[in-house]
């Protein structure tokens, strides 16, 4: 239903999106502060798995030199082979331009070109961590929000398409629990206030904290309650770019002796659970951790772009607020959507079949 009758709606609140031209595509792209550096490039391969040698050999072959491949830029001919379990994104480097008076022509060609080359999609990548994804599908000429053209698959947590990037479509997404990090907030780093680090079977991590906490200047005899709010956040969440240095020796003789950023406990909890080859290790991650819906999609296990589309207006409801209605609400609601003739005779034949299911 939602993809044969729904309509997709800016999540910024720009009303309903509808396709862009090329015109207002290049006209919003203008609109970039002048001396803006930017790629445009075409999407040609959106997370799909593969090798995808014979996109490689057809880039070549039409005449582009450079290519981003999962975010890195290659010359077509210095491409590393790629896995064929992961999945992959693949764009053609179509120009690289300087936002300033006598462009639009230029610009216009090489939008119209990545349009043609990635099937109506394009991205003005600004070279500044930031992007603009235009399609001539649907996307918001305001913010440039975009959804991809309306088909089942993209209303399945099932499909990548669909599913939410925050929990991959599970609806929940395991969180660390700070409660169960510092079950005795009284207590001082230095007598174990965190519960994860307190040495078993290694001093390494309680080895780590004090020495970074005297490079930072925090107070391991504080109880942890009464450190402030940014010394707490650094023992949590780690001190970004900023290093100490480290230095232990284990009981085997191995020596680490490196200059690094802090980790934080939250973030060494994180990253340990999700990437060790241990199933000790993640088992003993994991029980500082509680599962919880997810902030992303709130459990409806969608991504943005699913949930955007709407059923009868800017005031209906998305998919995941239908399916939680019982299959007499979703009927009732079926009967006062406003529609048009066309979308009235498709809801209505659904709604036989739903009848006599």
């Amino acid at each position: 239903m939602y993809a044969r009758v729904g309509t997709p709606y800016c999540i910024n609140g720009h009303g309903a999106i509808t396709a862009s031209s090329v015109e207002q595509i290049v006209d919003q792209v203008l609109e970039l502060p002048e001396r803006t550096r930017m790629q445009i490039l075409a999407p040609v391969v959106r997370r799909k798995k593969g090798q995808h040698k014979t996109i490689f050999d057809r880039i070549q072959k039409d005449g582009y030199v450079r290519v981003r491949v999962d975010g890195e830029i290659y010359d077509i001919s210095e491409v590393p082979e790629l896995s064929k379990s992961k999945m992959h994104n693949i764009e053609i480097v179509v120009d690289r331009l300087i936002n300033k008076d006598g462009i639009r022509s230029r610009l216009f060609d090489s939008v119209e070109a990545a349009l043609r080359l990635a099937d109506g999609y394009v991205i003005i990548d600004t070279m500044d961590g930031n992007e603009l994804l235009f399609s001539e599908h649907y996307s918001c000429p305001v913010c440039g929000f975009t959804v991809p053209e309306l088909e089942p698959r993209l209303f399945s947590f099932n499909a990548p398409f669909g599913s939410c990037p925050t929990c991959d479509g599970l609806g929940n997404k395991l969180e660390v629990d700070l409660d169960l990090v510092i079950p005795d907030r009284s207590k001082t780093l230095r007598e174990g206030a965190l519960a994860p680090w307190n040495p078993i079977s290694s001093n390494y991590y309680p080895a780590m904290l004090e020495q970074a906490m005297e490079a930072f200047g925090v107070d391991m005899d504080t109880p942890f309650e009464d450190l402030s709010e940014e010394e707490q956040n650094l023992v949590l969440y780690g001190s970004g770019e900023r290093e100490f240095h480290f230095h232990y020796v284990n009981d085997f003789g191995g020596e680490r002796n490196i200059d690094l950023p802090f980790e934080g406990v939250v973030n060494n909890i994180n990253r340990r659970y999700h990437e060790t080859n241990s199933d000790f290790t993640r088992n003993v991650m994991r029980g500082y951790m509680n599962e919880l819906p997810c902030p992303t999609c709130h459990g409806y296990r969608l991504n943005n772009q699913a949930l955007c589309v709407r059923v009868g207006g800017e005031n209906g409801m998305n998919i995941g607020q239908v399916s939680d209605l019982s299959v007499a609400d979703h009927l009732e609601l079926l009967n006062h959507l406003e529609l048009s003739e066309n979308e009235k005779q498709l809801l209505h034949r659904l709604s036989k079949k739903s009848k006599t299911a």
